[in-house]
């Protein structure tokens, strides 16, 4: 009994340890290539799913003349056995002709180590066939043939530029004229007629109107003392439109000539007055009243044009007793 269970064993103890060995291997995709050429360099492992493997780490380089080129992702494959397949995989390539020795690769099993087949990999160099291409003298630089196509294609692109440049320095030109043109226009065309003329105009203007009649008075007398302030403006050079009534009438006051002239104060008062009260008191005027501040504007007017009138003959005066005094220093020159 105790020889069949100690045969048992003895034959039980390969399947056991053959079932918990691992097998490594490397191979080459390729035995012989190129100069430059790349080929795949595979590292593999067949183990139990129990056991962890350690492969070797390479950087950049296989061995001395075997560069790596890329690494591939680690593979992993279950075998029918029950085992699993562990491979890591390289693209290689080199850059010399020669005979390149891959050596037996160390794989890691925990405390064991086990050890791959080794690889030789030729290299060969690019035969160049010198009968057919011999070596030449470094040809001259040949100019590239006159492209017609490019050449008008830039002059066009130019030509139509320069033209849309003009057309718009053109059309900015002529919008610049036309603005100033327009605005040349819409200026205030300077009369240079009398004051009282223009005034006498307005007021008859504004007599035609009959606003005071369809009670709107404060049109009215708005107009009315618009009339009476331009007039001051041109006829004493006194910004009166851009006064109050109260500092018109101290405006007035300061000149010695004006404040002399008791009657041409008085109407300037009485038509500012009442002015103010229609325009800011809402004050409902007389039929009367209204006839009086029309007439006491044009009384204002034929007052101070008298004035001006006088003023005018004056110098009248004056440039012909001038030229008279020429004339007789003429004759006494002749005499």
């Amino acid at each position: 009994m105790k020889r069949l269970v100690l045969s048992l064993l003895i034959s039980c103890l390969p399947l056991w340890f053959f079932a918990q060995s691992i097998s490594v291997n490397a191979e080459m995709d390729s035995a012989c290539i190129w100069i430059g050429e790349q080929t795949k360099f595979t590292l593999s492992a067949i183990q139990p799913k129990d056991k962890q493997v350690v492969v070797p780490l390479f950087s950049d380089s296989i061995v001395n003349g075997l560069e790596i080129v890329d690494y591939c992702k680690k593979d992993t494959v279950l075998l029918p056995s029950g085992e699993i397949k562990v491979s890591e995989s390289y693209v290689v390539t080199s850059f010399d002709s020669a005979m390149i020795f891959v050596p037996n690769m160390p794989i890691v099993d925990g405390n064991d180590t086990f050890f791959t087949n080794p690889l030789v990999l030729k290299v060969l160099s690019v035969p160049i066939d010198t009968t057919q291409h011999a070596i030449a003298d470094i040809k001259n630089v040949v100019k590239p043939p006159f492209d017609w196509i490019s050449f008008l294609t830039i002059t066009a692109i130019v030509v139509l530029s320069v033209i849309v440049i003009l057309m718009i320095i053109f059309i900015i030109r002529w919008y610049k004229k036309k603005f100033k043109k327009e605005d040349s226009e819409c200026q205030e065309i300077v009369d240079n007629r009398p004051a009282h003329v223009i005034a006498y105009e307005q007021l008859e203007l504004l007599r035609q109107k009959q606003l005071w009649q369809k009670s709107l008075f404060k049109e009215y007398y708005t107009d009315l003392t618009d009339i009476l302030r331009q007039y001051i403006d041109k006829r004493f050079n006194i910004s009166a439109m851009e006064m109050s009534s109260e500092d018109l009438i101290g405006e007035f006051k300061s000149h010695k000539d004006l404040n002399a002239n008791k009657e041409l104060m008085t109407l300037l008062r009485s038509i500012l007055s009442i002015s103010d009260l229609v325009k800011f008191a809402k004050w409902v005027p007389l039929p009367d009243e209204n006839s009086l501040a029309f007439n006491n504007v044009t009384k204002f007017i034929d007052i101070s044009k008298q004035e001006e009138v006088a003023d005018k003959e004056s110098d009248v005066t004056g440039n012909v007793d001038a030229v008279n005094s020429n004339d007789d220093s003429n004759k006494v020159s002749v005499e």
